[in-house]
């Protein structure tokens, strides 16, 4: 397999169906990095992590770490790989070669979740000397997952190792308009368990939401305080942002807190808001919605002809 010219980072995708496919390809990709002083991290099923840490050997610059997925947020993995990624190059890697199998979850919105991980790495990680390839196999994934899968990796690497363009890539902010929307959600059908048509305190929507979230709900204190931290920060930049009245609304269900925040500006038309870690700042919009997108299940945007929304879900 050609070496790829960019210093930067490299997201290729290999289907494959078989374990007979997938290690002519993995074997040389990784055992290549550990001979030309680069970090090789495994983020696989543990069947295959298995198979190759068994057939690599124990090498001090192999590790294998979780997959990304499921039981997370997309947010929250892009800043805990950067995290990652960071200390191997701290460490003397001159460049870092992942492996890696994503966990999609069950459902269309997990795989269209999950699938903003594959897109936005490609702008998040775009500084780093990283060499990613992606694994997906073509019988066990669903149709909808391989679909989403051949929209985000600008190379597509063969089971003969050729490496080629992949003509179906779509860029990252082109691909996050084009997926579904979650709203209006059916707990917005319903009478909201608190409301404001005009806030003006920060800190009594937190104290509000905070108790009212808790009472209603089984979410555990700690996931109660990252969502109303989030939509602290989400009502915070209305404020500052957009213009007024700015409209808050919480719905605390058993197993669900979904809430809205509407001001009566512009807003952005910027799907990609939020994802790029803080420490690459002179790419990142803002910091509030970055820390809202790591605790919160899902966060939307939604622009109208007079008024735009930020919609925030976390379920159960």
């Amino acid at each position: 397999m050609v070496e790829p010219g960019s210093g930067g980072y490299v997201h290729d995708i290999l289907f494959y169906s078989s374990d007979d496919e997938l290690l002519p390809v993995a074997l040389p990709f990784l055992s290549e990095a550990l001979d030309h002083d680069e970090s090789v991290i495994l983020a696989c099923r543990t069947h295959h992590n298995r198979l190759l840490t068994g057939a690599l050997g124990d090498h001090p610059r192999l590790q294998v770490v979780p997959r990304v997925g499921t039981a997370g947020r997309p947010a929250e993995a892009i800043a805990q790989s950067a995290a990652v990624f960071r200390r191997e190059l701290r460490s003397g890697a001159r460049r870092i070669r992942l492996m890696g199998e994503i966990n999609f979850g069950a459902t269309p919105r997990e795989w269209a979740w999950w699938s903003t991980w594959e897109a936005v790495a490609n702008l998040a990680l775009a500084n780093y000397p990283l060499w990613n390839v992606c694994l997906y196999h073509i019988e066990r994934q669903p149709e909808g997952v391989l679909q989403l899968a051949r929209l985000t990796h600008p190379h597509v690497v063969t089971p003969d190792r050729e490496r080629t363009a992949n003509p179906h890539y779509v860029e990252p902010a082109e691909f996050l308009r084009q997926l579904p929307s979650i709203g209006p959600h059916v707990l917005e059908q319903t009478t909201p368990s608190f409301s404001t048509d005009d806030l003006t305190d920060l800190a009594e929507l937190r104290r509000v939401a905070y108790g009212t979230a808790l009472a209603s709900t089984t979410f555990p204190e700690r996931q109660v305080e990252g969502f109303v931290h989030a939509l602290s920060e989400v009502a915070s930049n209305a404020l500052v942002h957009g213009r007024p009245p700015v409209e808050v609304r919480l719905w605390a269900a058993h197993d669900q807190l979904l809430s809205t925040v509407v001001d009566h500006g512009g807003g952005f038309d910027d799907p990609l808001a939020g994802y790029v870690p803080l420490e690459d700042r002179r790419m990142a919009p803002g910091h509030g919605l970055w820390l809202a997108r790591r605790m919160c299940d899902h966060i939307e945007t939604a622009p109208t002809a007079d008024a735009f929304t930020v919609r925030l879900l976390t379920s159960r």
